[in-house]
């Protein structure tokens, strides 16, 4: 929900300027006010269950803060693609594609790239110069502003020379993380409740640090080998090859949050990715899926407004969001610090 007006100058339109931005979010905090007390629950044990969940949320720090950040990935032939697109399309859920970003950040006229060339010269760039400049009579001399990337003569330089890689490391991945920033914060400024962050190395990479959750596709090894030689028209051993060169995806189960499993069809995995998004429309007070209010529970209907108070609370009031982020951010490096990953054990949904 995004509020938009003018801001009134002078101390004496404080109150009415605040009143303008949140009346329609009063209205619908009444709403959900009611929606709550409404006597479903005549048992005194539950409505004492449900306070006491509250209470424990509010101690060990789990409410949504800024905007809920999660990460999702997977591994190759799992199906992290499929659901990155499920939660774009069917759900309209921000996602933010790492990949598509990679590229973004080295096209002709980038910082990134006029570092490449700068580091490993103008060989790394087409002969052909971008767009309309390739038709005229008269082409210009390679340049980083005006020829694209050629990524098979970087790759070319980088993958036989460690050192190299690692520097082309140093420059893109900056570039990217940044870039992804960016984003969370256009949707936060958007009044987004939560977003995605589409990262295939989000663990190798050590991003699973900087968001609040981690989605995991997963299914198991056979299938994903099967997977990968339908897909590629590769052999057993190609496919394997390829499947050894990344990290295992058992060893990432341990990383995640949620493991959203994708061993059985495709009818399957959108009835397992919609349970999952009603969980985090629950938690962030959304209102994405038009069932969201059809058989609620009172611990569910008190955990919507429970996340949207705190949504609200942290738009209208920026420091307060950025001091819940860095409580989180905090809470779950002081968690895996006492409880590393290797040593937890994930179910999967």
């Amino acid at each position: 929900m995004q509020y938009a007006c003018a801001v009134p100058t002078g101390h004496k339109c404080r109150l009415s300027w605040w009143l303008a931005i949140n009346k329609h979010a009063l209205f619908e905090l009444l709403a959900s006010c009611t929606l709550v007390c409404q006597p479903r629950v005549q048992n005194p044990v539950e409505y004492q269950t449900c306070f006491e969940s509250l209470q424990n949320r509010i101690r060990i720090g789990l409410p949504t803060p800024v905007m809920l950040v999660i990460g999702l990935t997977g591994s190759i032939a799992t199906g992290k693609s499929t659901v990155s697109n499920l939660l774009r399309t069917r759900y309209n859920v921000p996602v933010i594609d790492a990949d598509v970003i990679a590229r973004e950040v080295v096209e002709p006229g980038t910082t990134g790239l006029k570092k490449i060339v700068d580091e490993f010269g103008l060989d790394v760039l087409l002969d052909e110069p971008l767009g309309d400049m390739s038709t005229s009579t008269s082409k210009p001399p390679k340049s980083y502003k005006t020829h694209p990337l050629n990524r098979k003569a970087l790759g070319a330089i980088i993958f036989p020379d460690p050192a190299k890689r690692a520097k082309l490391n140093k420059i893109v991945h900056p570039a990217v993380r940044w870039k992804m920033f960016t984003e969370v914060v256009k949707y936060w400024m958007r009044g987004e409740r939560w977003c995605v962050l589409d990262v295939p190395l989000l663990i190798e990479g050590g991003v699973w640090r900087f968001v609040a959750e981690v989605a995991l596709v997963s299914c198991p090894k056979e299938i994903q080998l099967s997977r990968l030689m339908s897909r590629d028209s590769s052999s057993a051993e190609e496919a394997s090859s390829r499947l050894n060169a990344q990290m295992d995806i058992d060893a990432k189960v341990p990383y995640a949050d949620t493991v959203i499993d994708n061993s059985g069809t495709r009818e399957e995995l959108e009835q397992r990715v919609e349970e999952w998004v009603r969980k985090v429309e629950l938690r962030v007070g959304g209102k994405r899926l038009d069932t969201i209010d059809v058989g609620m529970s009172w611990k569910e209907s008190l955990r919507w407004c429970y996340g949207w108070s705190w949504w609200l609370l942290c738009w209208i009031v920026p420091p307060v969001g950025f001091c819940k982020a860095a409580w989180v951010l905090a809470a779950k490096a002081l968690r895996c610090w006492l409880y590393p990953p290797a040593s937890r054990v994930k179910k999967t949904d």
